[in-house]
């Protein structure tokens, strides 16, 4: 029996995405065992991320010649600097600061999707109400316990997105063998 020579191609990527599936999956059980580990060093990574950030701002606005956007660009990049630099010496705090800003997120995209499914009306709107819903609370719940949760809560978040992210692409490595096999 022919196979589809999209399906084909897909065989030897298969064994990839089921293998990547089954690393991330290992690693978020990791991140939610060692939650305040992930945590930390979370806070540590956006911290060098800033200082990298700041540089490259830095560099840009002298290099880029005479503009009108190289006092913004410097501002910044000593904005980011100083940030970057706080958060890799002060982590417990950078870490509620994160936390913070994570519960904030939450409640802002949750009543986003309150107002928007409630309105458009679009298919499966009460589903994506719900999320909002949800997204708000777990936002509200996060801003009222933030001391309680900061240690652990971003390492967790961390975790369950690579296990989740793990367990999909275990499901589509697993699909298209499924879909090979009977081809």
């Amino acid at each position: 029996m022919q196979i589809n020579p999209v399906l084909n191609d897909l065989r030897w990527g298969r064994a990839g995405l089921i293998a990547a599936g089954i690393v991330l999956t290992f690693l978020g059980m990791m991140s939610i065992l060692g939650a305040v580990g992930t945590t930390l060093i979370s806070v540590f990574v956006v911290g060098v991320l800033l200082i990298f950030s700041s540089l490259l701002q830095f560099t840009f606005a002298f290099t880029s010649g005479r503009w009108s956007g190289f006092a913004l660009h410097v501002v910044l990049s000593i904005f980011y600097g100083l940030l970057g630099v706080y958060l890799m010496q002060n982590p417990l705090l950078g870490e509620m600061a994160l936390t913070f800003a994570l519960g904030f997120f939450f409640i802002a995209s949750g009543i986003l999707r309150i107002v928007t499914s409630a309105t458009m009306r679009f298919a499966q709107w009460g589903w994506a109400c719900f999320s909002g819903v949800i997204t708000t609370l777990m936002g509200i719940y996060t801003i009222f316990y933030l001391q309680q949760l900061s240690m652990y809560l971003l390492g967790t978040l961390i975790g369950l997105d690579f296990m989740f992210l793990g367990f999909y692409l275990m499901a589509t490595g697993f699909t298209l063998k499924g879909l090979i096999n009977r081809n």
